[in-house]
């Protein structure tokens, strides 16, 4: 026998009951409850991935309102009464100089294309279809995005019109954060911005392709969000895109190409109401 072997042996039986402690010690079984349904366990997981999302993001959030329309406690951002704070009120402005509320009381959609990866991102021409009918149903739509997201955000921009407003070089997510807020709609990837309009009360639209809403979708009632997604059997994926699965002629994963710009704006017809 190699001299190395019991070590070896020793190694992996420690290694065990190291996993076997972590899955049924005290701590596992006080964050699992007995008799959990599967609904309570995704609801438990989904806030736990939220609540690493949102942490340590709470300070841009400071001087927004979410009207109360969240629940207290879910997200660390204040979710009582109105704000007035330099924030909320920079936000009005930006909106008012461009001729967005004030008088105007078309409902105001925010769409934003990126993600995390490209490969969970729904490409810039589909949301620049949707834009486009969005904004044919008369209402106005606000483009949103990051440094990564400029060009994805000039092609929604131009597909939408006139109708349009740039809202993709605010620079902090705090800004952001209070514009989405003044929004009657957020449509956008499976990524954090979903949740920082949900967090801010803002009705959801979020495009899934290989993660599932059961796990990451919005954590606010059924009523104030859609997720659009063909649920293919192989989601949630490890993401190790292309070397599990062919991309499509587009570039994208099939999960996400199989939405379709009838799929997602069906959705924002739903929430916004057939009158637009």
């Amino acid at each position: 026998m190699n001299a190395t072997s019991p070590r070896v042996a020793l190694f992996a039986l420690c290694l065990a009951l190291f996993v076997l402690g972590l899955l049924f010690g005290p701590t596992a079984r006080s964050q699992a409850p007995q008799n959990e349904t599967h609904e309570q366990r995704a609801a438990r997981f989904r806030q736990m991935s939220i609540d690493a999302e949102m942490k340590g993001l709470a300070e841009p959030f400071k001087g927004i309102t979410t009207q109360g329309r969240v629940e207290p406690g879910l997200f660390p951002i204040r979710s009582s009464g109105v704000s007035t704070g330099p924030v909320r009120a920079a936000a009005d402005a930006f909106l008012v100089e461009r001729g967005v509320r004030g008088g105007d009381r078309r409902p105001l959609v925010a769409i934003h294309p990126g993600a995390s990866r490209p490969e969970r991102a729904w490409s810039a021409e589909r949301f620049g279809e949707l834009a486009r009918r969005v904004a044919a149903t008369g209402a106005r739509v606000l483009v949103l995005g990051g440094p990564r997201d400029l060009e994805a955000a000039a092609r929604v921009l131009t597909a939408a019109g006139p109708a349009a407003v740039d809202g993709a070089r605010l620079g902090s997510l705090g800004r952001m954060a209070a514009l989405v807020a003044r929004c009657d709609l957020f449509v956008g990837n499976d990524s954090g911005p979903a949740h920082i309009a949900a967090a801010v009360g803002t009705r959801t639209v979020s495009i899934f392709g290989p993660g599932v809403p059961w796990k990451t979708a919005p954590y606010v009632p059924a009523s104030r969000r859609r997720e659009v997604t063909r649920h293919f059997p192989c989601a949630p994926c490890r993401q190790e895109f292309f070397a599990e699965c062919m991309p499509a002629p587009s570039g994208k994963p099939w999960c996400l190409e199989s939405v379709s710009v009838d799929d997602a704006f069906a959705a924002v017809r739903e929430l916004l109401g057939d009158g637009g």
